[in-house]
């Protein structure tokens, strides 16, 4: 597993109250932002994975997160009428995402110790 990510076969109420405690209020706020996004963005998370798996497909076994994230977003420029707006801060949300979801890809994005991208990965909606 790639150093800083969570181990997906700890319990998941250990996870969710270990992803939850200690968060600060930007962080929630930032797990809170992602939620929204995400659910008002289904088309972003459907890429990402549609990307990662051509990446993983093709041979390659890292990639940067950066690379699959700003392919999205010049899709997202040529094939609508909107400018894409896609916040920086989620990228490494989607690539935990991506490598919960899909086991094959896991390792393929190097990550880093975050609380705040563990705690939006798991599902959490802290309180306001």
């Amino acid at each position: 597993m790639a150093q800083g990510t969570l181990q997906w076969t700890e319990s998941a109420a250990a996870a969710r109250g270990n992803a939850v405690a200690g968060l600060t209020d930007d962080e929630r706020e930032r797990v809170r932002k992602y939620h929204e996004y995400r659910r008002d963005n289904p088309r972003v998370e459907r890429l990402f994975e549609e990307y990662a798996k051509i990446a993983h497909a093709a041979g390659r076994s890292k990639i940067g997160v950066r690379l699959v994230w700003e392919r999205i977003r010049w899709d997202e420029f040529l094939n609508t009428d909107s400018d894409p707006k896609m916040p920086n801060d989620f990228a490494a949300f989607y690539s935990r995402l991506i490598m919960r979801d899909n086991p094959e890809l896991e390792g393929l994005f190097e990550t880093r110790r975050s609380r705040c991208a563990d705690a939006a990965i798991l599902g959490i909606m802290p309180p306001r």
